[in-house]
């Protein structure tokens, strides 16, 4: 995925470099193009007031996710 892609949206750079790292080698594997999108670092609140924080949650295929998974075990 290009750099500046509109596919990808992040809220926030991340703090820790590794987290960054692996999220700049995630998006060099994904395609530009449909159905592909990716978000990285949210936070949301359950209803009962406890902070999650997601740092990549992706849409696309399943087989550019096991791609993805196997090339970062």
């Amino acid at each position: 995925m290009r750099p500046d892609s509109r596919r990808w949206q992040g809220s926030t750079p991340s703090e820790h470099s590794h987290e960054r790292a692996g999220l700049s080698a995630v998006k060099d594997l994904l395609p530009d193009a449909e159905p592909y999108r990716a978000w990285s670092n949210f936070t949301f609140t359950t209803v009962d007031g406890r902070l999650y924080e997601v740092t990549w949650p992706l849409e696309g295929t399943r087989r550019a996710a096991d791609a993805i998974l196997s090339c970062c075990q």
